[in-house]
């Protein structure tokens, strides 16, 4: 089971605890969390123009 929690500097921690969990999912949580954000920017334009 796992836990997320949101802080001020909206850095979202992950608390992983009981049977069952592994790096192979965090990894997994870790590649599904940054492929959403950049689409989630990509889809809203928040890319800063390169000089």
């Amino acid at each position: 089971m796992s836990k997320f929690y949101r802080t001020a500097d909206r850095t979202v921690l992950l608390e992983l605890f009981g049977p069952g969990e592994s790096v192979e999912n965090l990894k997994s949580l870790k590649a599904n969390t940054t492929d959403a954000a950049y689409e989630y920017c990509n889809l809203h334009g928040l890319w800063k123009a390169e000089v």
